[in-house]
C-alpha cells in the first residue's frame, strides 16, 4: 500500500475519462463523462491510446479499466511513499499514519522543518527476504530527508496557492 500527501482540491473545471494505458477524453460536465464511461463499458471498447494489434479482448479491457476524474483549475502536487516509509515519516512528524485529521499548512510545515533539523541522517536499509516470495525492498540512504524535503516543498507550494490543509492517507 502507499500513502499520498496533498492539499485540498482546487475548483473543478471539467472531467476526464481516462485509463491506465494513456487514453484520455475531456468533458465539460460530469454527466457527459459518466455517459462516455458507461458507453465504454457497455460496448467493451477502450479509449484511444490502446497499443495492440487487433481488437482488445475482455481481459485487456478489464485490465485497463477506465474511470472518471475531475480536472482541477490548479491541481496540487502529491508526495507518494510506501506505507512503511510513510510510517517512518509520520513518526518523525509526530502524526498518525492512518485515520489522521488533516493539518493546517503552518502546523504541518513547522513539523517538517523541525524534523529536517533534528531527525538523524537516514542510513537506509538493505533489502531482505522475509520468507520465500516475500521481499522487503529496503530504503536508500537519505530517503527520510528526501521525503521531508518533498513535504516541505508541498507545504510551501500550498501556502503560495492559498490552500489551508495537508491531507494524507
Amino acid at each position: 500500500m502507499s500513502i499520498t500527501f496533498t492539499t485540498e482540491m482546487s475548483p473543478v473545471i471539467g472531467y476526464a475519462v481516462l485509463d491506465y494505458v494513456g487514453g484520455r477524453e475531456e468533458f465539460d460536465n460530469y454527466e457527459d463523462a459518466l455517459q462516455r464511461l458507461q458507453d465504454l463499458r457497455e460496448h467493451g471498447i477502450m479509449l484511444d491510446g490502446f497499443q495492440s494489434s487487433g481488437d482488445p479482448d475482455e481481459d485487456q479491457i478489464n485490465l485497463h479499466y477506465a474511470q472518471v476524474e475531475p480536472i482541477q483549475a490548479d491541481p496540487a502536487p502529491e508526495v507518494d511513499m510506501c506505507s512503511d516509509n510513510a510510517r517512518r515519516v509520520c513518526e518523525v512528524l509526530d502524526v498518525q499514519v492512518w485515520d489522521a485529521e488533516p493539518l493546517p499548512i503552518a502546523d504541518f510545515l513547522g513539523r517538517v522543518l523541525i524534523a529536517l533539523g533534528v531527525a538523524p541522517a537516514d542510513e537506509g536499509m538493505p533489502a531482505y527476504e522475509l520468507a520465500p516470495r516475500w521481499i522487503e525492498f529496503g530504503r536508500r540512504p537519505g530517503h527520510l530527508q528526501a521525503k521531508l524535503e518533498e513535504l516541505r516543498d508541498l507545504a510551501q507550494w500550498a501556502t503560495g496557492h492559498n490552500r489551508t490543509l495537508i491531507f494524507w492517507g
